[in-house]
């Protein structure tokens, strides 16, 4: 069935699609829009390859989705440019001859300009969710609720929220688990999503309240208490979040086989670890990094090379979680300076999971053909346009 998109670069691409139905959210807000900063983009790769990872899309809308991404991003930039060329005529047009009246001018008419630019960003993201809905069927509710609620645990995190808090369900898809087991966590899972989804709803709720006060002001002065006051509410929420994930990660282990239940916690430490320090092997390591991009990986190549990394990742972790628990708690204060103990935990763990890279290295290189190290050697692999323009590298990736 051939849909007509509402979007109009959607339309322009003639994309025919299984219809769908648009689903609302908590409050009415399916987009992400009024809870980030302007100069964040409300949508992103990571939409497409959760879609392609549970959405079980035909590879027509795979591409589908992939143009209506670099169609939104393409309205965003024109909106973007015609909030500053506004500014621009607003600064030269101004006249200067009094001052105060051209502060205030300026002002005012600066946050309309804002204001416009805040409604068109929001709109262009509905309209993106409306036609990414058309990618599912409509029998496939239960999948986008999840994936709209796999967007607010970003904007969560993009607005301070701890990034620490494992994604449980994401965490225990790939594992090994049995018809038993995923019968016995479906309900507790269930349950821990809604709470969860309550506690991201009211943290974004005070975020966005504080983020209208700033717009508010402008200029102006904000009272130190009031901010205070917004930012202790916030990091109760998060101290919630955290206990939460705990609380849920010990339910759904308690109805997994020891094996699992031993996995599932490694892989909770691993995901603490890249989250709260950022430390991934292929982030570290570029070159680790450039041979998952040789463009003559065979897919058998692709699963050894990812499951050594994955192995290496968890073995990073275990040299890091005696310092996770001081980086925590300094997700829910305001930022300060490492203790003298901290800092040389850290470097600890730093020299401990040197002799893991140097492993990781030998066993990847063995995975690659002769030809391929070659290719490696001489600089014609990985190709050239993996580097050329990181907004085609983002879409390349949720393929």
């Amino acid at each position: 069935m051939r849909v007509r998109l509402r979007s109009v670069w959607a339309r322009g691409w003639g994309i025919g699609l299984i219809a769908g139905i648009a689903v609302q959210l908590a409050h009415g807000q399916d987009a992400l829009a009024p809870y980030l900063e302007d100069d964040y983009e409300p949508f992103g790769a990571y939409d497409l390859v959760w879609l392609n990872r549970h959405g079980n899309l035909s590879e027509d809308n795979r591409q589908a989705g992939r143009d209506i991404l670099e169609g939104a991003r393409i309205e965003l930039t024109v909106a973007q440019r015609a909030l500053e060329r506004a500014r621009y005529r607003l600064d030269v047009e101004t006249p200067d001859d009094d001052q105060e009246k051209r502060r205030e001018a300026m002002q005012t008419q600066g946050r309309a300009l804002e204001a416009k630019f805040r409604s068109r960003r929001e709109q262009i993201e509905r309209e993106y969710l409306a036609d990414l809905r058309m990618l599912l069927e409509p029998s496939q509710d239960r999948e986008w609720q999840s994936f709209l609620h796999d967007r607010r645990i970003m904007a969560f995190r993009m607005g301070g929220g701890p990034p620490s808090m494992p994604r449980l369900r994401q965490l225990l898809t790939e594992m090994p688990l049995s018809s038993q087991e995923k019968e016995s966590i479906a309900k507790p899972l269930i349950e821990h999503e809604a709470e969860f989804d309550k506690l991201i709803t009211e943290y974004l709720g005070i975020w966005k309240q504080r983020r209208d006060v700033i717009i508010a002001a402008g200029d102006g002065d904000i009272s130190g208490v009031q901010m205070q006051g917004f930012q202790s509410r916030m990091q109760a929420v998060s101290a919630k979040v955290l206990a939460l994930s705990e609380r849920a990660a010990r339910t759904i282990a308690g109805e997994l086989t020891p094996e699992n239940a031993a996995i599932l916690a490694s892989r909770i430490d691993v995901h603490r670890t890249q989250s709260l320090l950022g430390i991934t092997v292929l982030q570290q390591d570029q070159g680790l990094a450039d041979l998952m991009r040789i463009s003559t990986l065979t897919k058998e190549q692709k699963q050894r090379l990812r499951a050594l990394v994955r192995s290496a990742d968890a073995e990073i972790a275990k040299h890091y979680k005696p310092v996770l628990s001081a980086y925590e708690a300094r997700s829910l204060e305001e930022w300060r300076d490492m203790t003298q103990a901290e800092q040389e935990s850290y470097e600890k763990a730093s020299k401990g999971s040197d002799p893991v890279y140097a492993k990781l290295r030998q066993e990847m290189n063995e995975v690659l053909t002769a030809d391929q190290r070659r290719a490696m050697d001489e600089g014609a692999e990985p190709p050239l346009r993996a580097f050329e323009n990181q907004w085609r590298d983002d879409i390349d990736r949720a393929r």
